[in-house]
């Protein structure tokens, strides 16, 4: 074999074992992001078998990241209730970063009492929603939509878009409504004295 014929076949080599190099470094592994392999098999079932439920959307405003977490929270929180009736809780549990506590609602037909949890991911959201429809005594339809609880929900002018999920049913006595709001990791959970008007007021102002 000439010189030739033996920098030829080194170079074909080095060129193989370059393009296997390549494809390594770039291959992604689908095993490298636990969160998002929870959220994608814990929320396909909700979708395709419960079906969904529908509101209007209501004007929310992103809060800037400078701001504290408290602070966050305290923008992401629904109608009636503000900083008039509504505290902090410190400190709040492990995985969450925020909790404001809420009595009364100043709006007709809120909650007596809601507990809104601002969480540092979709997987300790998703847990904590679980966790939260797990402890009622009793999970119903959401009155008017026709769907087995839990099950996601949408904004009507954007039916193919989920938000979050939904449940309701009875916690301690009381009629329980818990939902979140996947985009800003918000969990919120309501009681009060009758389920349609828990309802009727978060379709409004949740």
């Amino acid at each position: 074999m000439c010189i030739r014929d033996s920098l030829a076949g080194a170079a074909v080599i080095i060129l193989v074992l370059a393009g296997l190099g390549i494809w390594l470094v770039v291959k992604p592994d689908s095993t490298s992001d636990p969160v998002a392999s929870r959220t994608s098999t814990s929320a396909a079932p909700t979708t395709t078998s419960r079906g969904s439920t529908t509101r209007t959307r209501t004007s929310t405003s992103t809060p800037p990241p400078t701001e504290s977490y408290d602070q966050q929270l305290m923008a992401l929180l629904s109608g009636g209730h503000d900083s008039s009736n509504c505290e902090p809780v410190d400190p709040p549990a492990p995985t969450i970063l925020a909790t404001v506590d809420c009595t009364q609602a100043l709006t007709p037909g809120g909650p007596a009492f809601t507990r809104y949890s601002l969480f540092e991911d979709r997987g300790a959201l998703d847990a904590a929603f679980e966790e939260a429809i797990r402890v009622n005594s009793e999970l119903v339809q959401c009155p008017g939509s026709g769907v087995d609880s839990p099950t996601t929900w949408h904004y009507t002018e954007t039916p193919d878009q989920v938000v979050g999920q939904i449940a309701c049913g009875t916690y301690d006595g009381n009629p329980d409504l818990v939902w979140t709001k996947d985009d800003d990791l918000l969990l919120a959970d309501a009681q009060g004295p009758n389920l349609e008007e828990l309802h009727n007021w978060w379709l409004e102002f949740g």
